[in-house]
């Protein structure tokens, strides 16, 4: 029988989605209005909505700058939010659509603020799917990758594409810092709401990380769902750099020695492509000079949830003694280096 709680949540639920639809346009500007209330409404401002203008039929609303009614606005509601897509976005339907739902939900907007926020970019990023340029990993494949990062023993994490930053939010991470980059500013916009509805302080610093690699930080793991298929611009490159973006981050990591480990998702042409070969090449060299581990785990797009019927892997890369984890759900995997007869591990 559904408790008080749950009826009040599923409530909120159905009046949220009520809103989204309105919303939602393929365009992650238009849901910036309704993240600007609720952060707004989580900081403990006072949120107005008026009426604006007389029409034959209503006045047209608009929601109020915090500044203007606080004197105060926090960097993620001003510079990130409210600054960050055109006016018009804060008036008219889009600012209608936000007050239904807030004048009938604001009570209860606190006691489920995260669940809130987490409905929003999933029902955000299934709608708008390929076109939304929001990635977001599935909890499933977070919580395995979330394991690996703990098993690995791992004090701080360096993530060169955090998209949502979906590690760092995982309860079991608590302990753990991260050093995270993202190159699309809408995303980053996106991926502090989330953070602040976890209630974690982390900066993300917006920039391209094959510019800027952190992996020479005090980080002594590296985890992140890559792009699949990214080929990197050109100035990216030099002489012995690969194309794509996750043979580029494999060799930024071989070179960075503060990095003990390593927790990937990357495609399975990874294991296979002939024009990243020098790439694997390097990787029979370190594990027979460093015992490095190499364990590749492949399965299928499912759990993922978009691209469907496309194979992806988890790398999971350590300096230390081998172990073979049973993971009953999962293909085993060949990694080949260059010569059929010659796999590196099998995951049974």
């Amino acid at each position: 029988m559904m408790n008080v709680k749950e009826a009040v949540r599923n409530n909120l639920i159905i009046e949220l989605d009520k809103c989204l639809s309105s919303l939602i346009r393929y365009d992650v500007d238009s849901l910036m209005p309704l993240f600007y209330v609720l952060c707004a409404h989580h900081e403990g401002h006072l949120v107005s909505i008026v009426g604006e203008g007389k029409s034959l039929f209503h006045d047209k609303m608009h929601i109020q700058p915090i500044e203007a009614i606080d004197g105060y606005e926090s960097h993620l509601l001003k510079e990130e939010i409210r600054t960050s897509v055109n006016p018009s976005f804060f008036k008219g339907q889009s600012a209608e659509a936000v007050f239904k739902f807030y004048s009938s939900c604001n009570e209860h907007i606190n006691e489920f603020y995260q669940d809130i926020i987490e409905h929003i970019i999933s029902v955000y990023t299934s709608n708008a799917g390929k076109f939304s340029g929001v990635n977001v990993t599935t909890q499933e494949i977070a919580k395995l990758i979330g394991y690996f990062i703990s098993e690995c023993g791992a004090k701080s994490v360096y993530d060169p594409c955090a998209g949502l930053c979906s590690f760092a939010i995982l309860p079991e991470l608590n302990e753990v810092d991260f050093v995270c980059s993202e190159l699309n500013p809408r995303t980053k916009v996106i991926a502090d709401i989330r953070l602040n509805a976890a209630g974690k302080h982390l900066e993300i610093n917006q920039e391209d990380s094959t510019f800027n690699w952190r992996g020479n930080s005090n980080c002594d793991c590296l985890a992140s769902e890559l792009p699949f298929g990214l080929r990197l611009n050109d100035r990216s490159l030099d002489e012995r750099r690969s194309l794509l973006l996750e043979d580029f981050v494999l060799d930024k990591f071989i070179e960075s020695e503060s990095l003990t480990s390593a927790v990937l998702l990357v495609s399975a042409s990874t294991c296979v492509r002939g024009n990243n070969f020098r790439c694997r090449k390097c990787f029979v060299s370190f594990l027979t000079c460093n015992r490095l581990i190499f364990n590749m785990l492949c399965f299928y797009e499912m759990l993922r949830g978009t691209n469907r019927g496309q194979k992806f892997a988890i790398q999971k890369i350590k300096r230390a003694n081998i172990k073979v984890y049973p993971l009953m759900f999962f293909r085993p995997i060949f990694l080949s280096l260059g010569k059929k007869n010659n796999p590196v591990l099998i995951i049974r």
